[in-house]
């Protein structure tokens, strides 16, 4: 009789410990998720319009499945004009659900306070850039006076060369500062990247 109410009891208990696991488990995978600040970014398209009039240039890539900063495929090489300045400005899209596709540009300019676009050149194709001459480039600031990079300007090379033009967008919460934005070296530390991709350009003769 004592072995058969162990036995019981040793089930109830059992029973009981797999009750508190089990309860255990429902409230971990209730938890929430840790936030990510990294924007996805499915596609990137740079508009390169010419002062004064003509025809904008297009440089686009994709990223089907908008994971990770630098997995993006070139689908338009630009051919700019020799000896002219251009307007370039940028839009960034979330299209990963078709039905709901989201502008990343319009929360980089929200969010315009963490954000900011790093550029840099090789190649003779731009006369000034922004890898030589720090902010020169850059035609819109946060509130604090420091750049952001949806729109910039940019004057192509007198004469016909090919080079390429390096896009970083970094997220840099509670980090972007004078020191951060004015920081041209490839190696940035500060932030996370939400974009970064070399675009091929050409200067036409």
């Amino acid at each position: 009789m004592k072995t058969t109410k162990h036995r019981l009891k040793q089930i109830l208990l059992n029973a009981a410990i797999l009750s508190c696991v089990g309860l255990y488990s429902c409230d971990d995978d209730d938890a929430p998720e840790a936030e990510n600040e990294v924007e996805a970014i499915t596609s990137v398209t740079l508009t390169f319009t010419p002062q004064g009039g003509g025809t904008p240039a297009i440089a686009s890539a994709v990223d089907a499945d908008g994971l990770g900063p630098g997995n993006f495929t070139q689908l338009l090489t630009p051919e700019l004009e020799p000896g002219t300045t251009y307007d370039l400005t940028m839009s960034l899209l979330d299209a990963r659900d078709p039905s709901d596709i989201e502008d990343i540009g319009e929360e980089v300019e929200e969010e315009d306070d963490e954000h900011q676009f790093y550029f840099f050149v090789t190649g003779s194709i731009f006369t000034a850039d922004g890898s030589d001459i720090p902010g020169t480039v850059y035609q819109d600031t946060d509130d604090n006076n420091l750049p952001v990079g949806l729109e910039t300007t940019w004057t192509t090379s007198a004469s016909a060369a090919s080079g390429e033009f390096r896009v970083i967008l970094r997220h840099q919460p509670d980090e972007k500062n004078q020191a951060s934005a004015t920081d041209r070296a490839v190696g940035i530390t500060t932030g996370d990247e939400d974009f970064d991709f070399t675009f091929d350009i050409n200067i036409g003769s």
